[in-house]
């Protein structure tokens, strides 16, 4: 037997490192003198097929992997070569057949016990002469191209298998028909009743029947219409809340190629309970930056009112003192005790402003503690009204708190104070000789101060603000003040365990209510 080989034949002696992807190949083990190496390039020179040599068993078991068929040399059914069609079992990504070759004169009997053994086909050497032993080698080939194609497929899609199911997404792959190619493990996971059901080729109609009524969407729900319409034609994306309180986010993704879609399933649960939460922050920090803007705008004006109220006692005491100064000795004895008066005047109306300022201060930083102790209602009350009706020197006070008893346990300065500021205010806002009425009594451990006033009244709009801090009512321009008399008497009698309140009517007068329990009763 004489062969040519043809000038596309390419027989190799390989290493044992090959690519999964190069050009089919046959194996021929120990081929002495490439004799059937030759004579298979014979018969196939016009395929597309490489022959390659292997000359031991390790380099035959590597190259066996990826061969579309082997060609094994025997000399006799009782040669001592390996039992080659073990490898077989030892390696099932092993797929192509294995033919044995006997010499030429080898009996019938012989070949069907090296058959036995396990080949998947044994000749003579002489049967490749034979016109119809091309056809039966072309079909041998043809069914290890398909063996082999068939195993590369399942192989690559188990290794794709494997990496997608290690991924920590939820994630369904649909085919160009829409129906199921792969279910992550974390999307079989939130159905656990039916996740045996998602099989590859299942149609996504069938396969969101399933899963909708397992999630208790039914038809006739917007979340079923919706969902469906989705799935039916998978693009962009969708958010859907379930009956557990769960939200899910699908996002769709087409694959290239046009090989199908992949869609991802999110909770978004956390994440849209953090936005909201971050909402609500983003709001709160937005009122408090409104807040605290609004009360810098408010200390600002504070800052100026009370530059401008402090400098305008100032200016008369300084005024006043220098014509003492410099005319002392001309003045008579009564017009000096009157301009001594008005500097006394100015002196207590900075010491009373600052009173006022320094124990708001402390009220707001919560060093102002009680230190009741036994006093003389009366006295105080007596003393504030002589002061201010003295400053003044245009109101009548009238005074009904004499059934008070004389000694009671209370803070004289909260007392002096809170019902100086109002005393303060009721001066203010009354017209000249128009009467002020200061009003006190005590029952059952409380004691009640009452200032009345006939002066301008206080706008309805502004009766709830009237107690905050640097609030000025609209009716008092041009009236002395900084706005922070009336907090401070509303915290220094809370303080005091009691109430402040206010009635009043626009043009026609105020009246303040004040009370504080005493100390043994706090």
């Amino acid at each position: 037997m004489k062969h040519e080989i043809s000038p596309s034949v390419k027989i190799n002696s390989m290493s044992t490192q090959e690519s999964d992807l190069e050009a089919p190949y046959i194996v021929v083990f120990k081929d002495k003198d490439k004799v059937y190496s030759k004579a298979i390039w014979a018969l196939l020179s016009a395929k597309n097929v490489q022959i390659k040599e292997a000359q031991d068993l390790n380099q035959l078991k590597s190259l066996a992997t990826n061969a579309i068929l082997i060609i094994v040399p025997l000399q006799t059914n009782e040669d001592s070569q390996p039992h080659l069609p073990d490898i077989k079992q030892e390696n099932p990504r092993i797929v192509c057949d294995i033919l044995a070759f006997l010499p030429e004169q080898t009996a019938s009997e012989d070949r069907m016990a090296v058959l036995a053994e396990g080949y998947d086909g044994v000749f003579n050497q002489n049967f490749i002469d034979y016109p119809v032993f091309k056809k039966l080698i072309t079909q041998r080939l043809d069914k290890g191209m398909i063996s082999l194609r068939n195993r590369r497929q399942q192989e690559e899609y188990k290794r794709f298998k494997s990496a997608l199911s290690a991924s920590p997404d939820a994630f369904i792959v649909l085919d160009e028909d829409n129906k199921l190619f792969f279910v992550s493990e974390h999307y079989k996971k939130a159905y656990p009743k039916n996740r045996d059901k998602l099989i590859r080729g299942l149609d996504i109609n069938a396969a969101y029947d399933i899963l909708s009524a397992e999630q208790e969407v039914f038809p006739g729900d917007p979340r079923y219409n919706a969902m469906k319409q989705f799935w039916l034609d998978p693009k962009g994306s969708i958010e859907f809340s379930t009956s557990n309180g769960r939200t899910w986010r699908l996002t769709a993704q087409p694959l290239s190629d046009g090989q199908g879609t992949i869609v991802t399933t999110t909770d978004i649960t956390s994440y849209l309970q953090q936005k909201k939460q971050l909402e609500i922050q983003a709001e709160a920090l937005s009122e408090a930056l409104e807040k605290e803007q609004e009360a810098s705008a408010v200390q600002k004006q504070f800052v100026n009112m009370v530059s401008h109220e402090f400098r305008t006692p100032l200016s008369i005491i300084d005024g006043h003192a220098q014509i003492l100064q410099r005319r002392a000795e001309k003045l008579s004895p009564t017009d000096v005790h009157e301009r001594a008066g008005i500097v006394r005047s100015g002196v207590s109306r900075l010491i009373g402003m600052m009173e006022g300022i320094l124990s708001s201060n402390m009220l707001q930083s919560g060093k102002m503690n009680l230190v009741p102790q036994d006093i003389d209602v009366r006295d105080i009350l007596n003393e504030l009204c002589n002061e201010h009706v003295n400053l003044s020197g245009k109101v009548n006070i009238e005074r009904d708190y004499y059934s008070v008893p004389s000694k009671l346990n209370l803070d004289p300065k909260i007392i002096t104070l809170s019902v100086g500021n109002v005393i303060s205010n009721a001066v203010k806002f009354s017209a000249k000789e128009t009467h002020v009425k200061v009003a006190a009594e005590f029952e059952d451990d409380i004691l009640t101060v009452t200032v009345s006033d006939q002066g301008i009244g206080i706008p309805e709009n502004e009766l709830k603000q009237i107690f905050k801090r640097f609030f000025r009512s609209t009716v008092s321009s041009g009236i002395p003040g900084t706005g922070i008399g009336l907090n401070l008497s509303k915290s220094l009698v809370e303080l005091h365990g009691g109430t402040i309140e206010v009635e009043s009517e626009l043009g026609k007068g105020t009246r303040f209510t004040l009370t504080f329990k005493i100390a043994s009763s706090l």
